[in-house]
């Protein structure tokens, strides 16, 4: 379920705001529902990671000694992302 949740800002941060969405290429109240759930994260001393933060130690490897990587890479991903989840949940 959503809340709707108003909020008057000054000409500038509209304007810095609006254009901040328009770069990244996402309407403005999507930009603000993501800054402010960083903000959130981060002020509670964690912050979700992203895809490639979760995998960074998967990536760029070579010679991994594994002859069915590319057939079964997307099971050895599930696998090592549920271990880093039930990890974390500890």
């Amino acid at each position: 379920m959503s809340k709707h949740l108003g909020f008057r800002a000054e000409d500038e941060l509209a304007h810095a705001t609006q254009r901040a969405a328009a770069r990244s290429r996402i309407k403005v109240s999507d930009y603000i529902r993501q800054a402010v759930r960083e903000k959130i994260e981060r002020e509670a001393g964690h912050r979700m990671q992203t895809p490639y933060e979760l995998g960074k130690e998967m990536f760029g490897r070579y010679g991994s000694g594994c002859g069915t990587l590319s057939v079964r890479g997307g099971e050895r991903m599930r696998r090592a992302l549920r271990a880093r989840r039930e990890s974390e949940e500890s």
